[in-house]
């Protein structure tokens, strides 16, 4: 029996909180024996210029279907705008019919999970000011519609307020959870006709040290004068010269008390349905106390350990993006990209396409037509997918078509590591999706990658439709646009591929030059169109009559010649015949006021110091012999009739 599935919907998992709320949730799904399928993207998070780069892939919560998991845990607060958020709203659609547990967002009717951030909070205004004397207060903030970011803001407002400290709004800045919106505050900060504050609280760890890496660049007395903290006490933090004053927060215990309500709910257990869980302030150096930094040598070294493993990922991630330069099929692409995917030891990897984005392996082209996607799936996912790349279990899987409702085509779908969804896109144009086992999703390598596979697919995408304008082009160079057979270049350029298999293999180069009989007496009779209908009715007859691998073209108004590799000079004699089989079936059929006919000149030889166009011309010669002698024939039966 398949196990039951808890969906998880983020942003920035490789974020700290995301990943302590993730292997939270990991324990305790393990001991209940749910599967979790984590769905996350990136932008979400990255509230700034660069935002356009992530257009589109939010599709990526639209990929499982939601009437099919046993629950769902979801974390809002991670998106730039969740009161806007299409999915957000979709999700709360399923509120009372699929147990819902949203993170430091509150749903309405869903199961809701909160930190009392505020009480912390206040704890650090009031340290800052008894134990610290401070007395000019800024805040940064994270965005203004974040719910979590405004919650904080609250309580420092308030607290500030009430002790005298914040009289003026413009002391307010507002971030976006990264380093970026901390060092745009600073230099905001620096710029500002207010006097520097004597301290500074940021709405988390990241913007905390952003703020404190522009002073330091900058220079000058800020660096040194203005005490600061952070919140969520990262590893970072910890690690950092100050080392931050900030907030811990509950979040490991938080993501394993999410499944335990969703298996509660599942099993009908009463339980809280809003439960909020405290806080605790940690002091470090940057707010001005002293601390003893050897419980600190932990974090220096694995953040020591994981900034030389980056090192390395980072250059074998630079080399996948120049070995993924410049390939036009999803054959090449499975090739290079298994070269690579060994160096990062995933136990589980997926690459799904979607199939109509691009254009197919093995018909580049259809006659007639640039076969160039007419739309892009840029919106949700199609129920078909293909699987381009797969290993799991130790092995390469095989490239295959699945339906989507599978998410990934496992070879063993009890198979119980945690999956990480990402999506595969250049801006609006939706390639896909990539699936890793979870132990890869916080490295920063994994964002690298991701990154490069989008760029890799649009320049594949690119490179096929390229190629099908050249082929389409070619095909004009080198086809006749009225039969469809090659033209004389083509007859040149494909025929001397067989003539010289033949000649290598010294096989029979059998050449048959043909021309239509009576097509001015058509032209004439009944019209040039008809006598267009006549040549291409000869064309499809010839066309019908040839093998695979053989040539026909039609060179001139009335005359075709056909190339083919024989084993012996009367295999010419069974050719012709056929080609007039198939001429007297459709003149049977065609209902037409003539029939349409031809003269045969056929000559086969084993290529030896001949040239390719000089046996072109032995069989033209032949042809017209021929052709002489019926047109002798027909004068003289005309003759004899009269007299």
């Amino acid at each position: 029996m398949s196990r039951s599935v808890i969906g998880v919907f983020m942003a920035g998992i490789n974020k700290q909180y995301q990943a302590d709320l993730c292997a939270g949730m990991q324990k305790r799904a393990r001991e209940y024996g749910y599967q979790l399928m984590f769905y996350n993207c990136i932008g979400q998070m990255e509230n700034n210029e660069l935002a356009n780069a992530y257009i589109g892939e939010d599709n990526i919560f639209t990929l499982p279907e939601l009437g099919r998991l046993s629950g769902a845990v979801v974390l809002p607060s991670t998106f730039i705008s969740p009161d806007e958020s299409p999915f957000i709203k979709k999700l709360s659609g399923y509120i009372g019919r699929l147990p819902i547990v949203s993170i430091d967002y509150p749903m309405k009717g869903a199961i809701n999970l909160s930190f009392d951030d505020g009480i912390s909070i206040r704890e650090l205004v009031r340290h800052f000011y008894y134990e610290h004397n401070a007395r000019t207060f800024s805040f940064i903030s994270g965005p203004e519609n974040n719910e979590v970011a405004n919650e904080r803001l609250n309580a420092f407002i308030d607290e500030a307020t009430s002790l005298g400290v914040f009289t003026d709004k413009r002391r307010v800045y507002y971030g976006n959870f990264v380093k970026e919106g901390g060092a745009n505050a600073a230099s905001l900060m620096l710029t500002s006709h207010l006097p520097l504050p004597d301290a500074v609280i940021c709405a988390n760890d990241d913007m905390a040290i952003g703020f404190h890496e522009e002073l330091t660049r900058r220079g000058g007395e800020a660096a040194s004068s203005i005490l600061f903290s952070g919140f969520d006490c990262t590893e970072e933090a910890k690690a950092h010269m100050p080392m931050l004053t900030s907030v811990r927060r509950p979040v490991y215990d938080a993501g394993a008390l999410a499944v335990a309500m969703i298996n509660n709910a599942l099993h009908l257990v009463a339980q809280e349905t809003d439960i909020t869980l405290e806080t605790k302030l940690e002091l470090g150096e940057s707010c001005g106390c002293r601390v003893d930094r050897r419980n600190t040598q932990e974090s220096l070294s694995s953040m020591f350990l994981r900034k030389n493993l980056l090192n390395k990922d980072f250059m074998q991630a630079s080399f996948l993006s120049v070995y993924l330069a410049g390939i036009s099929s999803f054959t090449t692409f499975r090739k290079r990209f298994a070269e690579f995917v060994d160096k990062w030891s995933f136990k589980e990897l997926y690459i799904c396409v979607i199939n109509e984005n691009f254009l197919p392996d093995e018909q580049r082209v259809q006659a007639g037509d640039t076969a160039v996607p007419r739309t892009l799936y840029e919106n949700g996912y199609p129920n078909d997918m293909r699987m381009i790349y797969g290993f799991c279990e130790g092995r390469t899987l095989p490239e295959r078509a699945f339906p989507r409702a599978l998410q990934v085509p496992r070879p063993n779908n009890e198979y119980p590591l945690p999956l990480v969804f990402m999506p595969l896109h250049y801006q609006k144009k939706n390639f896909g999706y990539i699936a890793f086992d979870l132990e890869h999703a916080t490295d920063f390598i994994v964002y690298t990658l991701v990154s490069n596979l989008g760029s890799a697919m649009e320049n594949m995408r690119l490179q096929q439709i390229v190629q099908s304008y050249v082929s389409a082009l070619e095909r004009m160079y080198l086809q006749d646009p009225l039969t469809g057979l090659d033209n004389r270049r083509g007859l040149m350029k494909r025929g001397t591929v067989l003539f010289e298999r033949a000649r290598d293999m010294r096989f029979h180069l059998m050449v048959i030059s043909m021309d239509m009989d009576r097509l001015k007496t058509i032209n004439d009779t009944w019209g040039h169109s008809e006598g267009d209908k006549a040549i291409c009715a000869m064309g499809a007859c010839l066309a019908r009559a040839i093998y695979s691998g053989d040539i026909c073209a039609h060179v001139s108004g009335d005359e075709f010649i056909l190339l083919a590799v024989v084993d012996k000079p009367s295999d010419s004699e069974a050719y012709i015949a056929q080609i007039e089989r198939a001429i007297k079936d459709y003149n049977d059929k065609s209902g037409k006021p003539y029939i349409i006919s031809a003269s045969f000149g056929a000559y086969c030889v084993v290529p030896g110091n001949e040239t390719y166009e000089e046996i072109i011309n032995c069989a033209d010669k032949l042809m017209y012999e021929i052709k002489e002698k019926k047109h002798r024939s027909l004068k003289t039966l005309l003759r004899n009739s009269a007299e």
